[in-house]
């Protein structure tokens, strides 16, 4: 199921609750509070379950904005076409 345009607006919100919570148990999370009582799920649960996804897309987004960098600087330092066309991708 694709995740509607409207709750992928909500991600930074989640994100930035997870982490305030994260430092400080006490923080409030009106919109998380909220989702869990709309759902009619454990608060506490969801906010691990919204840290797990909110740690992986920051890991993934690390990976792959370090890989772009990386052919970047590849690609400014060739002087050739021949070198940019030599450039190992990786998969």
């Amino acid at each position: 199921i694709d995740t509607p345009p409207s709750e992928v607006q909500t991600w930074n919100i989640q994100q930035l609750e997870f982490e305030a919570w994260e430092k400080d148990k006490s923080s409030p999370t009106p919109f998380i509070d909220e989702l869990s009582l709309s759902r009619g799920v454990d608060r506490e649960g969801l906010i691990e379950k919204i840290g797990i996804k909110v740690n992986a897309f920051k890991s993934y987004m690390a990976n792959l904005t370090g890989e772009r960098q990386k052919y970047e600087d590849i690609i400014k330092a060739s002087s050739t076409i021949e070198e940019v066309i030599a450039i190992a991708w990786s998969d």
